[in-house]
C-alpha cells in the first residue's frame, strides 16, 4: 500500500490498489478484541463495496470465527451479519462493536446501521487473530484508501461514539447524521 499526502478530502491515506496490496497487524484482534466488549472505527473511502477492514488471516480473510469485514457488512462467526453500507466513492466513517456477549452494531456516518443480539462473544479468533486491510473475499482483494483506524477495547457510549464521530467528521470534512440546533 502507498501513503498519500492528499487522498481523503485533502487528508493523508493508505491507498490499497485491489491488486495485490496488504498491510497486517499481526496478533492485534486476538490481544485487544477477542473475548471482551470493542468498538472499532475506520475512516476510509472506495469505489469497491467490498472494501474495509478485516479479520484474522494476513489478507484480511476472516479464516475461522471472526469479523472478516469492516465493509458493507459485518460478518462474525460462521456467516452471520450485521449492515454497515458505507457509501461508494465517498468518505464514510464507520463505526462497529461488540458488547462483549451477545450484541454486534454498526453505524455509518453517523447513523445506525444494523445490530444484532444473537452474535456471542468470539474468544479467540483463529487464522492468526491479525487486524488486515484490506478485506479479501475469496482471492480477491480489494481497493479503497484507510485514513485512520481507532480500535478501543470497550464498548463505548452512544455519547462518546458521537463525540469520536463528531470530531472525524470535523477533521476530514465528511457528512454525517442530521444535526438539529
Amino acid at each position: 500500500p502507498m501513503l498519500g499526502a492528499a487522498i481523503l478530502n485533502g487528508h493523508p491515506a493508505v491507498r490499497f490498489d485491489g491488486v495485490d496490496d496488504q498491510l497486517a497487524i499481526r496478533g492485534f484482534s486476538n490481544a485487544y478484541l477477542a473475548g471482551k466488549p470493542f468498538t472499532v472505527i475506520l475512516v476510509t473511502q472506495s469505489q469497491d463495496n467490498w472494501f474495509g477492514v478485516g479479520g484474522n488471516a494476513e489478507n484480511g480473510g476472516g479464516g475461522n470465527r471472526g469479523f472478516t469485514s469492516l465493509a458493507p457488512i459485518i460478518t462474525m462467526q460462521h456467516g452471520e451479519k450485521v449492515s454497515v453500507a458505507a457509501p461508494q466513492d465517498a468518505p464514510a466513517i464507520t463505526v462497529y462493536q461488540h458488547d462483549g456477549e451477545t450484541t454486534a452494531s454498526a453505524r455509518t456516518n453517523g447513523r445506525p446501521a444494523g445490530s444484532r443480539n444473537d452474535l456471542p462473544v468470539v474468544r479467540e479468533f483463529g487464522s492468526g487473530g491479525n487486524l488486515a486491510c484490506p478485506q479479501w473475499t475469496g482471492t480477491d482483494s480489494h481497493p479503497g484508501d484507510v485514513a485512520e483506524i481507532i480500535a478501543y477495547d470497550r464498548k463505548l457510549t452512544l455519547a462518546e461514539i458521537e463525540s469520536v464521530e463528531q470530531y472525524l467528521a470535523a477533521r476530514y470534512g465528511i457528512s454525517t447524521g442530521w444535526r438539529w440546533h
